[in-house]
């Protein structure tokens, strides 16, 4: 008799068990689509951001071409920036003509300029009327290789004031343009891209 209870019992709790889980797989599994959902429209908008940051960046840095009347203008990152081990050129635009300081400037281990980037994560601007007044023999001569005569820096900082770049603004010949000006026109750039840059 003992058998047929447990028989019975075991019949009628069966297809409310099966259905109850039937039922929980269900709402787990639509509850798993709409967060697939959730997370394909997050990374499309992510997306599209980045393509929006990327032609602020190089837009800001077109005008700064032709305000400033240079031959380059550019950024140089360091990465990773938690350890700071290299200096790279990602985004550029150079007047017609004038070979990208990205040619040079690719993965290039601090260790070898370390005058040139303490000078470029410790000051807010720098005018080097000539690349004759810049430290560091080898940073020097990089540029120098690449043709460039005058430079102005302009530091970039995130919200930390941590340094996460460089704007450069770099000419073949010795430049005419007054340095206050170039630092209010590249400190206003700076301010547009300064935390839309993303991280090599």
């Amino acid at each position: 008799m003992e058998n047929i209870w447990i028989t019975l019992i075991t019949a009628l709790i069966a297809p409310v068990t099966l259905a109850g889980t039937a039922i929980l797989w269900k709402y787990l599994e639509k509850r798993s689509d709409l967060r697939i959902k959730s997370l394909e429209k997050k990374l499309d908008k992510t997306e599209g951001e980045n393509r929006r940051n990327i032609g602020v960046i190089y837009n800001t840095l077109s005008v700064l071409l032709a305000t400033l009347k240079a031959s380059r203008v550019y950024i140089i990152q360091p990465h990773p920036l938690k350890h700071r081990q290299y200096i790279s050129v990602i985004f550029e635009v150079d007047d017609i003509g004038v070979m990208p300081a990205k040619t040079r400037i690719q993965e290039y281990p601090i260790d070898r300029v370390p005058e040139f980037v303490g000078e470029l994560s410790a000051r807010d601007f720098i005018f080097w009327k000539n690349t004759n007044e810049m430290k560091g023999v080898r940073a020097r001569a990089n540029f120098i290789n690449i043709g460039t005569e005058s430079l102005f820096i302009k530091q970039l900082s995130d919200e930390r004031n941590d340094w996460v770049g460089s704007l450069v603004v770099d000419y073949l010949h010795k430049t005419d343009i007054a340095p206050d000006y170039a630092r209010n026109e590249m400190a206003e750039a700076a301010e547009k891209i300064a935390f839309i840059i993303p991280e090599i």
